[in-house]
């Protein structure tokens, strides 16, 4: 028996439906028995195809073969199925038909996901359920992942043909119809909107589409019945001033189309979620076609709405452009994890450090890059450049802290080498060849540092510690008598590379800090090539443990006021900031609280006080280069006890870092009250939005709740969130006891994800506040 070979081309054309010159070649060069047949998706009026391309999805191609029985007059013996997922607009299918005869040709197009895979030949059904015994006859819908507001466009054909017995054949192209109507909801009035916060929506609609008769199945329907769906709050308003609450695709055939015969809204609303029902009644869709319901207060009563809202979130005008490399740690990890441990650098993806400092503090001046560890003690956890690099995220620069104060054995001398001798120029080529070399490494592994610190806190004056901090131990004059020939040899391999040198936040007046710092400036002033070469000044702040890691906390206003001092303490400085001259900058390379890493240090008022910290030297961000808290295995505090996942300063400032992340401006909160006795609660809010001029999606904003009390009715629909906002609380019901185990999310820390403008701020809150699009990227 002979077979004949049919291939069926599919594609979406964006034009018209017109013969093309491929088509007329095919004619040209028919073989024996050859079908071909092209198709075209042309209905776009209500979705552009090309954009749902775009967004992690691709088009699913289905066809049918159906053959004609004479014994019954239908089409009823399918013969082939075939599917194809395509990146682009277009499909080939290729099949063989046994016999000559009469055949009607079934075509389906609809929407899976980018990854999906084939089983037995059919990708799994997304949100139509194509693979029944009926095949296209009957494509149902998947009530179980029923869906609002996603893509469940669908596209139809069907074409009946005649193949003889050895005859190639050559059919005119077929357009795709729409198989579903849109139906759209709207709120009319904005201060509905506003304060609208969720419903759930039921109707009846369609649950069965033919593709032969290009109908729904008569009488055959399902509930649709969907809860909890967030009311996309920021968005804008569209050209008829409406705001959109939901979508959905529905089976419907052209002309007389659908009509549902009722539509019950169940809304409820930002102040006290009361619900309200509403009912649309005799709402008709039609096939290609978007229905437009418009209301006013669908969700919320006009009784509902206040005339003010109790707090009022706006933007301030004094906006700070912040550096690429603004947010970091000091990488210090000597202890553990290693930079080799997943579940570790898991977690340190999730928190989006802009740059991490290598090795560390104190332990740099001690540290051979080649082994991992601190000379002449035992290296548990070898923390190695090679390391590092792959641990770290690809967008992570990286600031490498030169050794210069104990050469390693590579250099031929050690700590126990003569004073005289380690402060030979024959020493100081050692350790610059051995620090380049070290650059080296990095660059080899993937990753070279952006920038180069000359030595750690070199200006304390502790004989107990002489191996610390060595020949420039509280000796500036030596230090800058070594400075310009290592920047310069740095230079000259890597022209590029940021120079910083070590400074200290001001002393007294006349400590050694103070002795330091101004050795270091007037050395710069006296060497016009030096300062060349400089580009920034190394400062460490921490906040006393008295107030901090270790402050008595029993009330609620003593938790208050150890947050406060976060603010602060940056407020005290500001003399430090001051110091740095006009084209320097300043890297604050370490910072935190004093005499971390003690049981009381993963509290959750200790994490709001690490972020009021933090976010207070944005205020200084025209000088400020990068600000890298102290330190990133710092345990308990960044890590729990088991080290396998984030405590409360993990997640606290690590929502920091993800928001500066990729933002080049920051812009100041300012908030209102609407009554005058909430004012100075008002006062105590404090946040930042993070935008990016490069990016239009990256919109993140943080506030700060630092106060015990619990503040309801907090609009913030005029923070510009285009597209709308989506947010995340954290909150503490313990947020100044020691929790067992460390503070994690589930354990001592609470999580809850928001929708809509209008909110309760709990106390001691964080709230993640980031535009609909960035949540989903």
């Amino acid at each position: 028996m002979n077979k004949m070979k049919m291939m069926a081309w599919l594609f979406l054309l964006f034009g018209c439906c017109a013969c093309t010159t491929e088509q007329e070649e095919w004619e040209g060069n028919m073989e024996a028995d050859e079908v071909r047949v092209a198709s075209a998706v042309n209905d776009f009026s209500m979705t552009p195809i090309k954009t749902r391309l775009e967004k992690g999805e691709n088009l699913r191609f289905i066809v049918e073969a159906w053959k004609r029985e004479e014994a019954s007059g239908g089409y009823s013996t399918r013969m082939v199925r075939q599917e194809v997922k395509s990146e682009e607009t277009s499909a080939t299918f290729s099949f063989e038909l046994a016999e000559p005869g009469d055949y009607r040709l079934l075509f389906w197009a609809d929407y899976v996901d980018t990854d999906a895979t084939q089983e037995g030949g059919m990708f799994a059904d997304k949100h139509y359920a194509t693979g029944t015994e009926k095949g296209l006859k009957s494509v149902g819908i998947n009530k179980e992942s029923y869906q609002l507001n996603v893509n469940k466009d669908a596209f139809y054909a069907m074409l009946d043909f005649t193949k003889e017995a050895g005859k190639g054949v050559s059919l005119e192209t077929q357009s795709l119809k729409r198989a579903v109507a849109v139906l759209e909801l709207k709120e009319k009035s904005e201060e509905a909107y506003r304060y609208s916060k969720s419903f759930s929506v039921s109707y009846e609609v369609p649950s069965a589409f033919n593709v032969a008769t290009g109908k729904p199945e008569a009488g055959s329907t399902i509930a649709v019945d969907v809860s909890d769906i967030p009311v996309p709050g920021g968005s804008e308003p569209d050209e008829n001033g409406c705001y959109a609450l939901c979508r959905d695709y529905i089976f419907a055939s052209a002309g007389e189309g659908y009509t549902i015969p009722s539509v019950i809204l169940k809304g409820k609303n930002t102040i006290n979620a009361d619900e309200r029902t509403k009912e649309l009644a005799n709402v008709k869709v039609a096939r290609n076609q978007t229905t437009v319901v418009k209301g006013s207060n669908l969700l919320v009563s006009e009784e509902s709405i206040p005339a003010e809202a109790r707090f009022t979130v706006a933007l301030g005008t004094d906006s700070k452009s912040l550096s690429p490399i603004f947010g970091g740690f000091n990488g210090r990890s000597s202890e553990g994890p290693q930079w080799t441990n997943a579940t570790f650098t898991d977690l340190v993806g999730w928190m989006s450090p802009s740059i991490v400092r290598y090795p560390g503090g104190t332990l740099a001046n001690s540290w051979n890059w080649r082994e991992g560890g601190i000379m002449g003690k035992e290296i548990k956890n070898p923390y190695l450049i090679s390391d590092l690099v792959v641990g770290l995220p690809g967008y992570t620069q990286i600031v490498y802290v030169m050794n210069v104060v104990n050469p390693t054995p590579e250099t031929g001398y050690s700590e126990t080498t003569d004073e005289e001798t380690l402060k030979s120029d024959e020493v100081l080529q050692a350790k610059i060849k051995d620090a380049l070399e070290a650059l080296a490494a990095f660059e080899t592994a993937g990753r070279l540092p952006v920038a180069v610190e000359l030595g750690n806190e070199l200006y304390f004056n502790n004989l107990d510690k002489y191996k610390d901090y060595g020949i420039y131990m509280a000796n500036p004059v030596q230090y800058m008598a070594h400075v310009p020939v290592i920047a310069q040899a740095i230079k000259e391999k890597y022209p590029e590379m940021k120079i910083i040198l070590c400074t200290s936040k001001g002393g007294n007046g006349n400590s050694t800090r103070d002795t330091w710092n101004n050795g270091v400036f007037e050395g710069l002033a006296q060497n016009g090539e030096l300062n060349n070469l400089v580009h920034g000044f190394v400062q460490h702040h921490y906040i006393d443990a008295s107030v901090g890691s270790q402050a008595v906390i029993t009330t609620d206003a003593e938790a208050e006021a150890v947050i406060a001092q976060g603010f602060q303490y940056v407020q005290n400085v500001q003399a430090d900031y001051e110091r740095i001259s006009e084209g320097k900058k300043l890297w604050i390379t370490e910072y935190g609280l004093a005499e971390a890493g003690n049981a009381m240090c993963d509290r959750w008022v200790n994490g709001l006080e690490y972020l009021a910290m933090s976010m207070s030297w944005i205020n200084w961000a025209d000088k400020v280069e990068t600000i890298q808290l102290q330190h990133i295995t710092l345990t308990p505090g960044v890590l729990n006890e088991a080290k396998d996942k984030l405590s409360s300063v993990g997640v606290i400032y690590g929502e920091l870092l993800r928001a500066v992340k990729g933002a080049d401006r920051a812009t100041p909160i300012i908030v209102t009250a609407a009554d005058a006795a909430d004012a100075e609660t008002a006062g105590k809010l404090y946040g930042w939005k993070f935008t990016s001029t490069a990016d239009a999606d990256k919109q993140v904003l943080l506030l700060l709740n630092p106060t015990a009390a619990e503040l309801t009715d907090v609009d913030l629909s005029g923070t510009a969130f285009v597209g709308g906002m989506s947010a995340i609380q954290y909150w503490s019901d313990k947020p100044y006891e020691d929790v067992a185990g460390s503070m994690t999310v589930g354990n001592g820390i609470n999580r809850e994800e928001m929708k809509g403008t209008r909110h309760i701020l709990r106390p001691f809150s964080l709230s993640v506040f980031t535009s609909a699009s960035e949540n989903q990227k």
